[in-house]
């Protein structure tokens, strides 16, 4: 091949090579340059002109030098200045604030106008009514004709004055004039704000008209009931529609915040509305069975709105509207209610919502199970001891304590696994109290009451969900506070009691009368206090040194029922019994405990 063919072949690839640096080079450049778009001049460090490359010296050794000159250090990467507040952004705040003023100033305007007309004689009553309807829907129309050409927030006012107008009309002209009756307002004002939430949407207002008519409306809503005179507060119970118009809507909206906001102000609305009406309201103007009813409608379709259309972070609305408002309603159910169907109306409601909220998240799902236990165990004893109704008798007073105190201990026992919060287990342990006040009360301060079959059918109970309990322990969470698990330990301890003596007590009080109950009480509480002692022994002098704690929390709470109880409660030769075996199993325990340590002082 000739040789001067290869050094143009040569010279031609070396010139692709450079080509390809320089076009890196540029590339790189142009991003240095979108980079730094946006960062303040910075005045660079003088630095001398770069010299063309020379060709490589013959090496030499380097001679140190006798003062080394420092480099220079880099120049620090400039801090972005705080940006200024835009000039738009200043222009919304003033428009806004100009528009809630113009509202105010508007309402306050026609206020004036209309009184001066009155003092006139120039507008009556139905004059009135029709000239607030007219100015309601001029306002509207504005809304309507500028909603592309003014700002949002004024296009906001006039929505939202316009709504608020339709609003007080009807509210005045149901509780001030009269003319039409209770229910019709709250229908009407119900359609009215309903009408407006779908104006609203299908011209894109934005969150902020939302909110300000869902604000607006709550108000109105909430008031209603109180408005009213008592005998129609039944009529007023139709305004609860408004508040669940704006959960329904929270589905629909895009915006997170809105959502949250909108299931707040619904969960509030739903929550006083309900209050003042179960309050306000009487046997002859509203039957508490059908506000039992009412709530638990209300309660269910206002959890399922928020659980089946959650937002992604749920927390703020679905507090309110997920278990504040039903748990307000549920409250006031009972409250009003004097048959035992409105009662269990209200535990049936209950149960569906914490069977929803159980798919939300932890912190709901927390306080549902925990609500649902005292507000249980709450209707269960009214029921039982017809405070708002008659108590059962008989036969009927024995099936009902034993059905209800053995769903009561069937959820205790199946959703164990799923208390690991302690506020949940505390709320359980108050409920169990609660549904066992009246075993309670005999087996600790007057044993009479033990006389009668429901003692014996909640003992039963109490007995039968004691050894379910210990067949799944393996469904006992881990608890790492020692504090929960030793309270945990405590009331395991307190329910055995309440088994043994109220079992046993009740049993001999049905087959021996009163000298039998007395037997068998002071028997059964000699019984516990040795059987406390037995198992701290087998606790403490075991092999495996896992539960010591344990076995000497076990002795101690031992020998304090022994000195605190058992020393005045009991008598005779039950108590010399309970003293003499407590002492002698003391005594083993510090034999062979000994015993038990010996062999590995000796390992070391």
């Amino acid at each position: 091949m000739n040789p001067n063919q290869e050094l143009l072949r040569d010279a031609l690839r070396r010139l692709d090579i450079a080509e390809q640096a320089l076009s890196d080079a540029r590339a790189r450049l142009r991003d240095f340059e979108r980079q730094t778009a946006g960062v303040p001049e910075v005045q660079p460090i003088p630095t001398p002109p770069q010299q063309a490359p020379a060709p490589p010296p013959v090496q030499q050794q380097a001679q140190p030098s006798a003062q080394p000159q420092p480099h220079a250090a880099p120049p620090p990467y400039p801090r972005q200045a705080p940006r200024p507040r835009a000039p738009r952004d200043r222009e919304k705040t003033l428009i806004s604030a100009v528009a809630i003023g113009g509202t105010v100033i508007t309402l306050a305007g026609v206020a004036f106008l209309v009184g001066l007309a009155i003092q006139a004689g120039l507008l009556g009553p139905v004059g009135r009514v029709v000239l607030a309807y007219i100015v309601a829907g001029a306002l509207l129309g504005a809304g309507w004709w500028f909603r592309d050409k003014a700002a949002p927030a004024g296009v906001t006012a006039l929505v939202a004055t316009s709504l608020f107008a339709a609003l007080a009309t009807t509210f005045l002209v149901v509780t001030w004039l009269g003319w039409w009756p209770v229910w019709l307002g709250a229908v009407l004002m119900a359609l009215i704000y309903g009408g407006f939430v779908g104006y609203a949407h299908r011209f894109r207002q934005g969150s902020f008209t939302q909110e300000w008519m869902a604000a607006g409306a709550g108000i109105a809503a909430l008031s209603y009931p109180s408005a009213v005179a008592p005998a129609h507060v039944g009529g007023a119970m139709l305004v609860v529609v408004i508040p669940l118009v704006t959960a329904t809507y929270s589905i629909l909206c895009r915006s997170e915040r809105m959502a949250e906001v909108l299931r707040a102000i619904a969960g509030i609305g739903l929550a006083v509305v309900m209050t003042e009406v179960a309050a306000r309201s009487t046997l002859f103007s509203l039957p508490s069975l059908w506000i039992a009813i009412v709530c638990s409608l209300l309660a269910i379709a206002a959890v399922a709105i928020v659980v089946y259309f959650p937002t992604a972070k749920a927390e703020f609305g679905f507090a309110f509207l997920g278990l504040l408002a039903p748990g307000f309603l549920l409250v006031t159910a009972l409250i009003r209610a004097d048959t035992i169907l409105a009662e269990w109306m209200a535990v049936a409601a209950l149960a569906v919502i914490v069977g929803i909220a159980w798919l939300g998240n932890s912190v709901i799902k927390d306080c549902a199970l925990g609500a649902i236990p005292v507000v249980y165990a709450l209707v269960m004893l009214d029921t039982m001891a017809g405070w708002t109704g008659t108590a059962p008798t008989g036969t009927m007073a024995v099936v009902l304590t034993f059905v209800l105190s053995g769903l009561f201990f069937a959820a205790f026992v199946l959703l164990f696994q799923a208390m690991r919060n302690a506020f949940v287990l505390a709320a359980w342990f108050l409920g169990s109290l609660i549904v066992l006040s009246p075993l309670l009360g005999g087996v600790l301060f007057d044993p009479p009451a033990l006389a009668g079959m429901e003692p014996l059918a909640e003992g039963i109970v109490l007995t039968v969900a004691l050894i379910a309990g210990y067949l799944l322990r393996q469904r006992i969470p881990h608890y790492e506070s020692r504090g929960v698990a030793a309270a945990l330990l405590l009331f395991v301890l307190l329910l055995s009691l309440l088994a043994a003596v109220g079992t046993i007590a009740s049993a001999a009080a049905i087959v021996a009368g009163a000298a039998g109950l007395k037997t068998a009480y002071l028997a059964s509480h000699a019984l516990v206090s040795v059987a406390w002692m037995v198992l701290a022994a087998r606790l403490l002098l075991a092999a495996d040194q896992r539960f010591t704690a344990i076995g000497v929390l076990l002795a101690i709470v031992a020998v304090a029922k022994l000195t605190f109880f058992d020393l005045a409660a009991t008598s005779g030769i039950f108590r010399a019994l309970a003293f003499l075996l407590s002492g002698i199993i003391l005594l083993t325990i510090a034999v062979r405990r000994r015993g038990v340590d010996k062999p590995r002082r000796e390992q070391a």
